[in-house]
């Protein structure tokens, strides 16, 4: 039989694995690949050999994590996190800034974080929600979260065995002292909020004064209505003067009464009320005759809070008065603050629809607290004639048979609520109100601790146990959110492992990174609408990678990774980038190494510095050229055989690339299981150089660029390229191509001249 070409004009397909090998009759079988090790898969086809990474600098300690801090569009900050502390980068230069945290190192997989401006709100679930603030490069702070207002549980009025208990303030205002009638409080509660209702009789003032004389009254503390009436015949004024405080006072209403030859022709009788309880008394000045005036505060339930300082005993605790009690009785109508040591503290948060939202804690797994609108500090619930106000705090909860825990909240035009069992929205097509949100499950998946991302219309998330990933988006179709599984045709890449951590580099090739637990990181070049869906590999030379972060730039965003690598018998981890996406013909200006360090020199010198590297073996590229690779002694430096102006210095990367069985349409049927050789191999490659090609990886041939080395330098080659394939009938007619020198290479499509028989 005669050979016949076979060309793959695309690799768009991405990495599949051997489970669907086989599956000739899918449509991504055409354009995939077997293996894409240190390979970048372009959404229009082509593949290319990664940027190597450069080093950054050292990481304070050996377990961190990498968090964006957004300044703009085109600049952000970086955020290392660590045991106890944060370190603040820029454009890859610490800014020496660190700020001592309460995060331990067993934190780290847990945090949330959100952010508003130049404030970011960092969520643990065991420790209060910290608020990191930038006031400018190099000044930085980290306190508590401070809510004017927390959200209270519902009142309950229970001691700790359950049975009804009361409590009473010892003052109105002030440090105070809480005395419960029963075990009611613990120590974990020191931190938390106490709120007590009470119910307060209606109160008068009544003020007599006589003429020439002005007086005041004492003052009324007024929840609801009000009534004024004054009796007798009088000149001058009687005004109400109200308080906030207590402590400075305004003019509320006046009432000027005239009087003549000893006649007085005005009293009062007016009513009216406030939205909030506040302080009223009577100011009168009388010019004439006497006037008597009654002010009523009528009765109403007054709710006072504080928060608890100190714990005395289960039946004592010292408090600060934020919101003044109305008396000193004790009331069975009290609660706490849903947030503190005893309940938990929330483990995520988001914006959504101007309301800064806290989801989950010990005490309420499955529940979510929106703030009132446009005030984020303040949870609290207001009633106007006993019915609560629009603006007013929410708490909403995810009922279904099993209360999950919820670990992420996605803001978008909806808010999507991911917990470690199901995928909840609460529908942004409406404005939220306490009587309007009706969060509605979607799927049953659930989610781990890898943070989601929000991609266009989609939210790219993983999968409960950790080794799945799926995107989730509303379909018109169904009327629901709805997703696929994005890692069904590459299963044996999360199969067994853990996706720790997340970033997506929107450009220039829209690639989602995912850290797996055993260090290698895995992408997905994900354009949904174009139906791409490519999945790669990469090995970080002699590293572990334990986080990402994607930081955005002017043309393209650059990927930051913490490494773990072990340098001369110590065990460290670096902070390291991913060089940028390079399109010059100058092979000097390409990174293929890792954890690089590149010097330009006006004199030339044989000698460099590559300290964080000690004891390794790197490869050398100087000048245009590769020199021979060498190891970095223990003073750091490196030797060069030749003197140079230009040298990058690395660790290797190896890229490898493996092309699926020859499949071609037959008279006689399938070409699968039959005798088939490929003599030679058209790679259509841009900007290359160096690579081995074969059929197997023990039986693999240098790609000769002869036409280049005439010129005694090295340039890239950008054209077709036909390499002879060491023969090899066999039943696959596969292609392997494996590049370990620090060039670049780029292939655009191969053609396979395969002959069948044997």
């Amino acid at each position: 039989m005669s050979a016949i070409y076979i060309l793959q004009p695309s690799f768009a397909g991405g990495e599949i694995s051997s489970e669907v090998a086989s599956r000739t009759d899918i449509d991504k079988y055409q354009s995939a690949l077997l293996n894409a090790e240190n390979v970048v898969v372009k959404p229009y086809g082509g593949i290319e050999k990664r940027q190597g990474t450069e080093y950054v600098g050292r990481a304070k300690s050996k377990n961190c994590i990498l968090v964006e801090f957004p300044e703009s569009a085109n600049s952000s900050y970086m955020l290392e996190v660590g045991e106890k502390y944060i370190r603040v980068w820029r454009d890859g230069v610490y800014l020496g800034v660190e700020i001592a945290s309460p995060f331990s190192e067993s934190d780290l997989p847990y945090l949330r974080f959100n952010q508003s401006a130049d404030v970011m709100y960092i969520c643990s679930g065991t420790h209060p929600v910290q608020e990191l603030r930038r006031n400018s490069d190099t000044e930085w702070t980290i306190k508590e979260f401070d809510c004017s207002h927390p959200y209270f549980d519902i009142a309950n009025g229970l001691a700790l065995d359950g049975t009804t208990a009361t409590v009473a303030p010892s003052a109105l205002n002030g440090s105070i002292t809480i005395t419960a009638s029963k075990d009611t409080f613990t120590s974990a509660m020191v931190g938390a909020h106490v709120q007590i209702s009470q119910e307060l009789a209606t109160q008068t003032v009544s003020l007599t004064v006589a003429k020439d004389v002005t007086s005041e009254s004492t003052e009324l503390l007024c929840g609801q209505g009000w009534k004024i009436l004054s009796h007798g015949k009088w000149g001058g004024t009687i005004t109400i003067l109200q308080s906030d405080d207590g402590a400075t006072w305004k003019e509320y209403r006046k009432y000027v009464g005239k009087y003549a030859d000893g006649t007085g022709d005005l009293n009062v009788a007016e009513s009216g009320t406030f939205d909030k309880h506040t302080y009223i008394k009577l100011k009168i000045t009388c010019m004439g005759g006497t006037c008597e005036c009654d002010l009523s505060a009528y009765g109403y339930t007054h709710t006072g809070t504080a928060k608890i300082t100190g714990y005395t005993s289960a039946k004592e605790v010292t408090a600060t008065v934020v919101d003044r009690f109305g008396s000193t009785e004790a009331s069975a109508d009290f609660a706490f603050s849903v947030w503190s040591e005893a309940y938990g503290y929330p483990t995520c948060s988001a914006f959504f629809q101007d309301r800064l939202c806290f989801a989950g804690n010990k005490y309420y797994p499955h529940s979510i607290w929106m703030s009132r609108s446009g005030d984020y500090y303040n949870f609290s619930v207001e009633k106007v004639n006993g019915t609560v106000t629009d603006d007013s705090a929410i708490m909403a909860s995810l009922i279904s048979r099993k209360m999950y825990k919820i670990n992420h909240l996605v803001p978008g035009q909806d808010l999507a609520v991911l917990t470690n069992g199901n995928e909840w929205v609460i529908s942004g097509g409406e404005v939220v109100t306490p009587a309007n949100i009706n969060p509605k499950m979607q799927t049953t998946r659930g989610s781990n601790e890898c943070e989601p991302l929000f991609i266009g219309s989609r939210v790219i998330y993983v999968q409960r146990r950790g080794g799945t990933v799926r995107d989730m988006g509303y379909s018109y179709e169904s009327d629901n959110y709805a997703g696929d599984d994005l890692t069904q045709l590459a299963k044996h890449l999360v199969n067994g492992y853990d996706l720790v951590d997340s970033a997506y580099c929107q450009e220039p090739y829209s690639i989602v990174h995912f850290v797996r637990s055993d260090g290698v990181l895995v992408e997905i070049t994900y354009i949904r609408e174009q139906n791409v869906y490519a999945w790669a590999h990469s090995v970080l030379g002699k590293g572990k990678a334990i986080s990402v972060c994607s930081i955005p730039g002017q043309e393209e965003d650059t990927l930051y990774v913490a490494v773990q690598r072990e340098i001369d018998g110590e065990a460290v981890t670096y902070i390291e980038r991913m060089a940028k996406h390079c399109v010059s013909e100058d092979v000097m200006e390409h990174t293929c190494t890792d954890s690089s360090v590149r010097y330009r020199y006006e004199d030339a010198v044989t000698i460099v510095q590559a300290g964080h590297l000690v004891g390794m073996t790197v490869q050398i590229m100087a000048d245009g050229r590769r020199q021979p690779d060498a190891q970095v002694a223990s003073d750091g430096t490196v030797s060069l055989v030749m003197p140079a102006h230009h040298i990058v210095v690395g660790l290797p990367i190896s890229m490898t690339v493996e092309m699926p069985n020859v499949e071609v349409g037959a008279k006689d049927g399938t070409m699968q299981g039959r005798k088939k050789d490929v003599k030679e191999a058209i790679l259509r490659l841009e900007r290359s150089l160096g690579g081995r090609l074969g059929q197997r990886i023990d039986a693999l041939d240098m790609i000769f660029y002869d036409e280049l080395m005439e010129t005694g330098a090295y340039p890239l080659y950008t054209g077709d390229k036909h390499c002879t394939v060491p023969v090899n009938f066999n039943n696959s007619g596969r292609i392997l191509i494996e590049h370990d020198e620090p060039f670049p290479f780029s292939l655009c499509s191969i053609v396979r001249k395969v002959q069948f028989g044997g």
